[in-house]
């Protein structure tokens, strides 16, 4: 099944790597940032295309098949017909309902256009939204980490988007902030997602028994991560 934990993205605020999100971080690191960012590649990886506007903090990420885009006024049909699933539903966090239904999509564009630095990316097929992902970024001692999180409509299950998308935003994360290392946690029942995450590099840590409470039982969970360079 095509999501991780998703304690981030579309479940709470994600993305700590568009440009007025560093704000929380120290002189030097922000400088050292900036000096990374202005000289960027436009292309940064096979298949892939990277566009950044940075007055409006917008990101787009174009691979061979999808655009990863912000969220926006129009998506809230898509949303509610990839979402309203128990199946989604057993594999994202809590704050993400079910049933989902439309005053649930709209107040989540409405949270987004007021928290514009919340950048949930919306994962478009042929022109519209099949699912959503986003990394987000810790604070304090664990700064240079961010977890990946994402899900997709059933019906979008199995062609490979989970992992495209995957693949493009980690190496988007790591091309354009300071993160050292990206987790994703995904609980033991849903083996798909952790064929995703291996497939778009992610190496298994560890098990953690009996760490989360989902649709009235106690799940274990497995921890992924991918670090800069690997």
């Amino acid at each position: 099944r095509a999501s991780s934990v998703l304690r981030g993205p579309c479940a709470r605020p994600v993305l700590g790597f568009s440009v007025g999100s560093w704000t929380e971080l120290g002189g030097e690191e922000k400088r050292a940032f900036e000096a990374r960012s202005s000289s960027l590649p436009w292309r940064w990886g096979p298949g892939a295309e990277m566009l950044l506007e940075r007055e409006g903090e917008r990101v787009e990420i174009r691979t061979d098949r999808l655009l990863l885009r912000s969220w926006r006024v129009g998506d809230e049909e898509a949303l509610v017909r990839n979402l309203n699933h128990r199946s989604v539903w057993r594999n994202v966090g809590d704050s993400i309902p079910h049933p989902y239904g439309r005053a649930n999509a709209e107040a989540f564009l409405a949270n987004l256009a007021a928290h514009p630095e919340e950048d949930h990316l919306a994962i478009v097929s042929e022109g519209e939204p099949v699912g959503c992902v986003g990394i987000y970024r810790r604070k304090g001692l664990d700064r240079f980490t961010g977890e990946l999180g994402y899900w997709l409509g059933p019906e979008h299950w199995g062609r490979g988007f989970a992992t495209e998308a995957a693949r493009a935003l980690v190496a988007h994360g790591f091309e354009t902030t300071e993160l050292v290392r990206i987790e994703a946690r995904v609980f033991a029942w849903n083996p798909g997602s952790c064929r995703v995450l291996e497939k778009a590099g992610f190496l298994r840590e560890g098990l953690k028994r009996k760490a989360v409470f989902k649709d009235g039982e106690f799940v274990d969970e497995f921890l992924y991560a991918r670090l800069r360079g690997e």
